[in-house]
């Protein structure tokens, strides 16, 4: 009796265990790889991508009305699929501190950056958490409306700049003076992920560097 029970009690985890993995609503699983940092949102994209690309090119080259009107709609199907499983990958998600490669000439000191979803639902704000140093007092002499600015590039796992990207990140409008803080924000698309796979940390740049110079 004991191991008729042991091996009921075995099979029912081995049903558990399948459901879980195969359950459709789950963006977890083989077919989605995982970032450290951004989930499986980027694998999420680069995948449907792919299949709304060649869903773009059907549609184009379809001369069936009817046909052409399902094809749309299953157009319009994949992008409510991508939307709900990278909406609950978020919401499961733990959205961790960037690590980051730092610079010296700039006038504060960066005490951390994260990621979070942005209210426009289509974008993440990429949040630097800094505090102004001295050297503050002369920049903003030679500044004409009192912004700071993170220059930055995203880095995969080997040290490489990821698809050649540059940002810029900024704060609201304030009198700048020393030892204040502040947060540079700006705003990663959503949509453009898909080759983010690989990320793993930010570093900074030269505003000179930002401008190909």
């Amino acid at each position: 009796m004991k191991l008729k029970s042991l091996f009921v009690c075995l099979l029912l985890a081995a049903i558990i265990f399948s459901s879980c993995n195969t359950n459709p609503e789950s963006s977890s699983g083989k077919d989605y790889t995982k970032n450290e940092f951004l989930g499986e949102v980027p694998s999420i994209n680069k995948k449907y991508k792919q299949k709304i690309d060649e869903k773009i090119i059907e549609i184009k080259e379809c001369t069936d009305h009817d046909k052409s009107l399902k094809l749309r709609k299953e157009f319009e199907q994949l992008k409510v699929e991508r939307d709900n499983l990278i909406e609950k990958n978020f919401a499961e998600c733990l959205l961790k501190p960037l690590p980051f490669e730092p610079i010296e000439s700039v006038p504060y000191t960066i005490n951390g950056i994260k990621i979070s979803k942005a209210n426009d639902g289509l974008s993440l704000n990429v949040t630097f958490s800094v505090k102004t140093t001295e050297a503050v007092t002369e920049y903003a002499k030679k500044e004409i409306i009192s912004y700071l600015y993170a220059y930055y590039s995203p880095i995969d796992k080997d040290g490489n700049v990821i698809a050649n990207k540059k940002y810029v990140a900024r704060n609201e409008f304030v009198q700048l003076k020393p030892d204040m803080e502040i947060e540079l924000v700006n705003k990663w698309l959503i949509s453009n992920l898909d080759d983010m796979g690989d990320f793993a940390k930010i570093r900074l740049i030269t505003k000179e560097e930002y401008e190909g110079k």
